[in-house]
């Protein structure tokens, strides 16, 4: 029996992928426990796993009455001197760190004593646990529920919607792709700074000065389209290479197929309110990218479609950016909630109508269920680009889409033969797949001192 460590920041559809393997683990008979900010812990402890808050003085956790607080509640201003806030704070606690005054994630690895640390590569700190652990001689490996990718891949950046190209030009626009991105982080490192929210260059100073410390080579950091800082670790990617683009692959990165943990505990839901007709599925995810007024906008138009379209039963997750209280003369085959039990509705489903996150992604294609995307930001245009180029669906645009576009959209997905046979076919190898591919195996291979891939 191993002693296995998951470091996770706050961000529910990561925590979410990683659910599944720390279960197979301990059904394995490993001991598993989880470790980051306070504001991970009532949905980890929810789904049954032990979990060490870290870092709770610096970074509290969110007030419960605040908990579902979102950007669509909040002023520019308001946004503005939160960030502000947080800023400031993390800068502090990368100051105490390089300092060797903050010794709260040693001593935690001190007293877990972990064979393994599995850190959730969903945030930019990630660079910090991982010189950390390298200090402390403790063995990791980068857990990604993403397509995110470093530069020598071929691959365009997750973050734009390009397509891959081999036809002339290919090379150079990729290379373009790539530069453009760099500069844009330059550009918005500038921006940030005179918003007061500078922070990267916070986090390169204290990542070079604790990887001196630690006597980590610094020509082992990497970045990728979404984490500038990562060390050389090996990488368990839950998202199945079906799914990605054409590429050369990359020494140390291993997929392992949609993990998807099909026995979790999604809630209750009113089944009896739906009937026989073919169903629609509009999701948007848990996080919240615009105001409130973009959001009703995009409802709105759904409701008119669907109002044109009773041959449809549509269920519509507005999560937290909306009420559905908000919309007035709902048709009686829409169904607007706050939750709802995805996994069980995608079954069910004739056309997902998604936001293009990885998780959410994958589900649609587990389950062979045609997609209509609206990246709204980070890795989605990339996802999306995914969907659209293997023939599961197509794309369009969140904040200028109308009444007639989204109305052609549904009509294109729910009728081409095409997309159907695709995602009939995808659906049927990605499910035989998951049966055969276990990231579990990997993990224990990771555990054995010989092993090649060794994190250490």
């Amino acid at each position: 029996m191993a002693r296995i460590l998951f470091f996770v920041w706050p961000h529910f559809a990561s925590v979410a992928s990683g659910l599944k393997l720390a279960r197979d683990l301990l059904s394995r008979g490993h001991e598993v426990s989880y470790v980051g900010v306070a504001d991970c812990k009532t949905f980890v402890v929810a789904h049954g796993h032990q979990f060490i808050p870290l870092y709770a003085r610096w970074l509290p956790e969110t007030p419960t009455d605040s908990a579902h607080e979102t950007a669509t509640d909040q002023n520019f201003w308001d946004q503005l001197r939160s960030a502000r806030a947080r800023v400031r704070t993390v800068r502090a606690l990368l100051d105490a760190l390089v300092a060797d005054e903050e010794r709260e994630f040693q001593e935690i690895l001190k007293l877990k004593k972990p064979d393994l640390l599995i850190i959730h590569i969903s945030d930019f700190e990630v660079i910090i646990p991982s010189l950390l652990a390298y200090e402390a001689g403790i063995k990791c490996a980068y857990l990604y529920d993403n397509f995110g990718r470093s530069e020598d891949c071929r691959v365009p950046p997750v973050r734009t919607a390009i397509l891959p190209n081999g036809g002339r030009g290919a090379s150079l626009r990729l290379w373009l792709a790539w530069k453009i991105l760099k500069i844009r982080r330059r550009v918005a490192g500038d921006v940030y700074g005179l918003l007061g929210l500078a922070y990267l260059p916070a986090l390169r100073e204290a990542s070079r000065r604790i990887a001196e410390r630690c006597r980590y080579p610094c020509e082992f950091v990497d970045s990728t389209d979404l984490a500038p800082l990562k060390a050389h670790l090996p990488e368990i990617v839950l998202c199945p290479p079906e799914l990605e683009f054409p590429h050369h692959g990359r020494p140390g990165r291993y997929y392992f197929g949609c993990n998807i943990d099909l026995h979790r505990n999604e809630g209750d839901f009113p089944w009896s309110s739906l009937d026989t007709r073919p169903l629609v599925y509009c999701s948007l995810g848990t996080m919240s990218w615009f105001n409130k007024d973009v959001y009703q906008r995009f409802f709105r138009i759904i409701i008119a479609v669907a109002e044109h379209r009773p041959e449809f039963q549509w269920v519509v997750n507005v999560y937290d950016v909306v009420n559905p209280e908000e919309f007035e003369n709902v048709p009686q085959n829409v169904h607007l909630v706050k939750r709802a039990p995805q996994l069980a509705i995608l079954q069910r489903s004739a056309v997902a109508i998604v936001h293009g996150g990885p998780n959410t992604v994958k589900e649609c294609a587990y389950f062979g269920v045609p997609m209509i995307v609206f990246p709204l930001g980070l890795d989605q245009p990339g996802t999306a680009a995914r969907v659209v180029y293997h023939g599961l669906g197509v794309s369009g645009d969140f904040c200028s889409v109308t009444k007639e576009q989204m109305d052609a959209l549904v009509d294109r997905v729910d009728r081409d033969s095409f997309v159907r046979v695709q995602t009939r076919l995808i659906g049927e190898t990605l499910r035989a797949a998951d049966l055969e591919r276990s990231p579990v195996d990997f993990v224990e291979k990771l555990l054995d001192p010989e092993s090649e891939n060794s994190g250490r």
